[in-house]
């Protein structure tokens, strides 16, 4: 009897476990039916018109004159502060002497002047202007000097060396663009079509994918949404929409932020390809009513599912 019982016991059990799983495999298609009714992609708007974007600092030399050293390469990791080439200083020192000589003179005059206008012998006009002519040697001698001091070409922020145009040896003149230095740091401009902004605002969480990394998702949110279209902004003329009898619909760029910035690979950076997709409100609603709709299936096939007879007594 007791072993009868036993075998009673573990039939009932493994009844048990079956119409549990029996009951979770009902409530998953259930839960897969209602995403499926209610809408699943639909409740997303996405773009694949997106793409990375961070800060460029473009650096271009203060001074002209040949680039005597430079001492960084395509791709290099740069600190603030450090020294990435050197202009020839030569023509730039030369110009401190002179304008140092010029000072001395200017000083010398300004105090000849002085005595003589203490001893009534020339205007105090002629010494105005040598005091003049003393101030202006002076703050010659100082620009001299500051652009001594710019021919040394330093990093104004750490980042990586890129679009680098210039060899050492090369002529340089204020103002030519000779690299660009990137900060680590980037976001996502993605441009949604016009109609899509009801359901976007700052805040809005966004999912990201970068097509230099396949097969991972990013975490986001909307950070701001930019005031005015694409093309409004845009070096190149309008379209003039007037004359299309079929309109075309714009897009407006809207800036996203990573959730966990630490975790984008440091080698990436503007303009590489991305894909972002924003869940609407009828998207959140959908995945509640699915949800809700799985768990009752779920109780639902686990209360109608057969049981076992109940014991009869005597055995």
């Amino acid at each position: 009897m007791n072993q009868q019982e036993q075998d009673k016991g573990d039939r009932s059990r493994t009844r048990f476990w079956m119409r549990l799983v029996l009951s979770g495999l009902v409530g998953l298609l259930g839960y897969a039916a209602a995403r499926f009714v209610l809408g699943g992609q639909g409740d997303f708007v996405s773009t694949q018109d997106s793409f990375l974007s961070a800060h460029a600092v473009r650096i271009s030399p203060r001074v002209s004159g040949y680039l005597e050293r430079l001492l960084i390469d395509d791709n290099t990791r740069v600190k603030q502060g450090q020294l990435l080439g050197l202009i020839d200083p030569r023509d730039n020192q030369a110009r401190v002497a002179a304008a140092d000589a010029v000072r001395l003179l200017g000083g010398t005059e300004w105090l000849r002047m002085n005595r003589l206008v203490m001893a009534h012998a020339t205007p105090e006009f002629n010494l105005d202007m040598a005091v003049a002519v003393n101030s202006t040697t002076k703050a010659a001698v100082r620009l001299e000097t500051l652009a001594v001091g710019y021919s040394e070409i330093r990093a104004p922020v750490s980042g990586k060396i890129s679009g680098r145009r210039v060899d050492q040896g090369n002529y340089v003149a204020p103002g030519q663009f000779l690299f660009s230095i990137v900060p680590a740091g980037v976001w996502v401009n993605a441009n949604f079509r016009e109609k899509e902004l009801r359901h976007i605002w700052p805040g809005r969480p966004a999912e990201i994918r970068i097509w230099a990394q396949p097969g991972r998702v990013y975490r986001g949110h909307v950070e701001s949404i930019q005031r005015g279209t694409r093309s409004a902004l845009s070096p190149y003329p309008l379209l003039d929409m007037r004359l299309n009898y079929v309109k075309p619909e714009q897009r407006i760029p809207v800036k996203i932020l990573f959730d966990a910035p630490e975790g984008i690979p440091s080698d990436l950076g503007p303009w590489v390809t991305a894909a972002v997709r924003i869940p609407t409100d009828s998207a959140r609603s959908a995945l509640g009513w699915a949800l809700l709709l799985g768990a009752g299936a779920a109780l639902a096939a686990f209360a109608l599912s057969p049981r076992l007879p109940r014991q009869t007594a005597g055995r």
